[in-house]
C-alpha cells in the first residue's frame, strides 16, 4: 500500500520549488497554477494557500500527488484518494513526499540578499539571491509578492550545462479558499509512514545485550549491556567500526586485548550523537592483539571487526561483514585469479537471504548472478580465473548476516619443455580434462603455444571437442590470434567435423 503514496522529486526537482514557499503564508488565501520546468521534464501543479496551510495537487504525469500540510505544526499529510488512505509525516521525515517542506529544511544553508524590485505578473516583487556558503555565484535567484507573501517566480541555475530550472505560478485568484482542501477526509484511513515502520522494525530487531564470542570479521547490532568479544590474529592489523543507530547518545568501550590483558595506553571510550555517526578506531599489528572487546554501556550501535592483511602480502586478501540491508561493490586485479568465500553469520535468523552480481566489466556485463539463502555456518565459495571478471555487487538482505573473504592470487607463469607441450597435444586429442585443467591452474598461459602454429585455443578447436573448448575459454584467451595462414580459433572449429556443431555457438 505504501508504495502507492509516490515521492514527487529528487533534490534537484524540490530545489525548484523551494523558494515560492519559504516564507509562513499568514493571512493570504489563493489559488494559483504552478508550472515547473526542469531540464529534462514539466510538472503542473494546483496549488492552495490558506494562512500557514497549503494543499498540492500534481496534474501531470501517471502518478497522482495530493499534499496538505501545515507549516505551524511542520506536519505533512501524503493522501492516496484511489486508497482512501493517508500517511502523517512530520519535520524533515516529510522531505521526499512533500517539495516544499524538504527545502524549507536547506534554507539555512543558503545566504539570502535582496537585491531590487520588480513587477512579475502584475505583482510588485522584492528580487533575492541565494548563494551556496562556499560558492560566490548565485544558485537561485526568487521574486517575492508581498501582497501574497509568496514567491510567485524562481530560476534555478543548474551546474554542468544542464540549463535553467524555471517556477512560475500563473492564474493567480486571490480569494477565500474552502476549509474542506486542507483537512484530510474523514473516511480515509492512516497507515503508517515510513518513518514509522522503520522505527518499528528496529525496534523488533534483535541486538545483543549480553557477551558473546566469535571471531573476526564480525558485525552486531549491540545494546546497553551488551559486550563482544572478537578474536583477531596477532600479525594482523584491526579495524574497528562504530555507527551510532539512534538519535540520542550511545556509551562505549572498545578494549584491545593481548594474551588476555588488556592493552595498556589503546582503550578507547567515547560516545556518538546522532543517528549514523560512526568512528574507526585502528590498531597496528606491532600491537600483536589476540582480541577485541567492545562493550556498550548506553544506547544502540551496529559494530564490525575485521583484520586488515599487508599490501606486501603475496596473496591479496581483504575480508568484510556485511548486515542486514547492506551491500557492497568490489573490484578485482586483471591477472589475478580469484577466490571468494561466503559464511553465513546472521544475528536475528537461522539463514541470510543474499545476492551477489559478477561482472565481466565495471558494473555492467553480467556474467553470473546468484539469489540464495546461506545458513549460519554455512561456507560457499566461488572461483575465477584471471580476466575473467573485474567487478562483484554482493547484497544482504532482511535479517541477514555474512563474512566475506576475497582472495587475489598472482598468477605464476609456468613453463613447459618440448616434450611436456607433445604430451599437452595428446592430452587435448584424447579430451583429458582433468589433466589440461590442472596445467592450466598450475600457471600455465592460455595463450601459450603447444605447436608451432597453434595456440592452446587453436589445438583445442582443431583437436578436441565442445567441453574442452568450454575449459579453455574459461581461462580468458584471445580468441582472435591467427597462425601465419589466417587461421584462428573460430575457423578451425568450422573444419572440427565431429565438434563443430557444439563448438560454434561457444
Amino acid at each position: 500500500m505504501l508504495k502507492k503514496f509516490h515521492r514527487i522529486f529528487s533534490v534537484p526537482g524540490i530545489l525548484i520549488i523551494f523558494f515560492c514557499f519559504s516564507f509562513v503564508l499568514l493571512g493570504a488565501e489563493f489559488r494559483a497554477d504552478l508550472k515547473i520546468k526542469q531540464p529534462d521534464e514539466e510538472y503542473e501543479f494546483q496549488y492552495y494557500a490558506q494562512d500557514s496551510l497549503y494543499r498540492l495537487e500534481k496534474l501531470t504525469g501517471e502518478d497522482r500527488i495530493l499534499i496538505i500540510a501545515d507549516r505551524e505544526l511542520d506536519i505533512t499529510w501524503a493522501l492516496n484518494p484511489e486508497e482512501k488512505a493517508y500517511i502523517e509525516l512530520k519535520g524533515t521525515d516529510a522531505a521526499f513526499f512533500n517539495p516544499v517542506r524538504a527545502w524549507e529544511a536547506i534554507r539555512e544553508s543558503l545566504n539570502e540578499e535582496r537585491v531590487g524590485t520588480e513587477t512579475v505578473l502584475g505583482y510588485l516583487c522584492e528580487k533575492y539571491t541565494y548563494t551556496y556558503p562556499e560558492q560566490e555565484e548565485p544558485s537561485v535567484e526568487g521574486w517575492y509578492s508581498a501582497k501574497l507573501n509568496q514567491f510567485i517566480r524562481q530560476i534555478v541555475y543548474y551546474d554542468g550545462g544542464q540549463g535553467d530550472g524555471l517556477l512560475e505560478m500563473t492564474n493567480i485568484i486571490e480569494a477565500p479558499q474552502d476549509d474542506s482542501l486542507f483537512k484530510v477526509p474523514a473516511d480515509y484511513q492512516r497507515e503508517k509512514s515510513p518513518a514509522e515502520k522503520l522505527e518499528e522494525k528496529e525496534a523488533a530487531r534483535p541486538v545483543l545485550t549480553k557477551r558473546e564470542e566469535t571471531v573476526a570479521p564480525a558485525g552486531r547490532y549491540m545494546g546497553t549491556g551488551g559486550a563482544l568479544r572478537v578474536k583477531v590474529e596477532p600479525d594482523k592489523s584491526v579495524r574497528v567500526i562504530i555507527r551510532n543507530q539512534i538519535k540520542e547518545k550511545s556509551v562505549y568501550k572498545v578494549t584491545p586485548l593481548r594474551d588476555g590483558q588488556t592493552v595498556e595506553g589503546e582503550v578507547i571510550e567515547s560516545s556518538l550523537s546522532g543517528k549514523g555517526q560512526k568512528t574507526e578506531p585502528f590498531f597496528g599489528h606491532q600491537l600483536k592483539l589476540n582480541e577485541i572487546l567492545i562493550e556498550v554501556e548506553e544506547g544502540l550501535i551496529s559494530a564490525f571487526v575485521t583484520k586488515e592483511y599487508s599490501s606486501f602480502d603475496e596473496v591479496n586478501r581483504q575480508e568484510y561483514f556485511l548486515l542486514e540491508e547492506s551491500g557492497r561493490g568490489l573490484f578485482v586485479y586483471d591477472k589475478y585469479k580469484i577466490v571468494l568465500t561466503f559464511t553465513g553469520d546472521s544475528q536475528a535468523a537461522e539463514d541470510s537471504p543474499i545476492k551477489i552480481k559478477f561482472y565481466k566489466g565495471e558494473y555492467e556485463d553480467v556474467l553470473k548472478e546468484e539469489d540464495f539463502r546461506l545458513r549460519n555456518g554455512q561456507i560457499k565459495k566461488w572461483e575465477f580465473n584471471p580476466g575473467q571478471i573485474r567487478t562483484l555487487n554482493i547484497t544482504a538482505g532482511e535479517s541477514g548476516g555474512v563474512r566475506v573473504l576475497l582472495e587475489q592470487f598472482p598468477v605464476k607463469v609456468k613453463e613447459l619443455s618440448k616434450e611436456e607441450k607433445q604430451q599437452l597435444v595428446q592430452d587435448i586429442i584424447h579430451n583429458e580434462l582433468d589433466k589440461v585443467k590442472a596445467l592450466l591452474d598450475s600457471g600455465l598461459d592460455v595463450n601459450m603455444n603447444p605447436s608451432s602454429t597453434d595456440s592452446l585455443l587453436m589445438a583445442v578447436s582443431r583437436y578436441s571437442n565442445a567441453e574442452m573448448l568450454k575449459l579453455a575459454l574459461d581461462y580468458n584467451p584471445q580468441i582472435n590470434f591467427q597462425d601465419e595462414y589466417g587461421n584462428n580459433a573460430l575457423t578451425l572449429a568450422v573444419n572440427n567435423l565431429d565438434n563443430y556443431k557444439g563448438m560454434i555457438p561457444l
